[in-house]
């Protein structure tokens, strides 16, 4: 969720709100099955996964900001929202949907002063195999 979708979010319940008809969806897809061990650390990971799959655009909608879980890894980075915005985004949906397609096994990976991006913020190794050595 981002504060781009703002916007369309107060467009659309207008709309909804003259179209009684109409209904604000939202749809949110996972690829994570468990985790490569019972370490504490890839448990830990696989939460950690969850919150960068799904938080990242689900938790705005239900709490009005993003996991905090995100907020402590990301720090600056991450967009904040306003008291506005997360007034306007919180509970902005009359459905939310889970898809799942495939599944992948999480393990912990350590934090990188170098090359920080989004696909190394969450510091999960997501597999298709439980094999820690992969």
């Amino acid at each position: 969720m981002s504060r781009s979708h703002l916007p369309v979010v107060a467009m659309m319940e207008a709309s909804l709100a003259a179209n009684s008809k109409g209904r604000n969806r939202h749809i949110a897809s996972s690829s994570l099955d468990g985790t490569v061990s019972s370490n504490k650390l890839d448990v830990q990971a696989a939460e950690r996964a969850l919150d960068f799959m799904y938080g990242w655009f689900l938790h705005p909608l239900v709490y009005g900001d993003y996991p905090r879980t995100m907020q402590s890894l990301v720090g600056n980075r991450l967009p904040k929202f306003t008291k506005e915005q997360s007034a306007m985004v919180k509970r902005s949906f009359d459905f939310l949907g889970l898809n799942y397609y495939t599944g992948n096994y999480a393990a912990h990976i350590p934090c990188r002063s170098e090359n920080i991006s989004s696909t190394t913020d969450s510091m999960v190794r997501l597999s298709r195999a439980i094999s820690n050595t992969e």
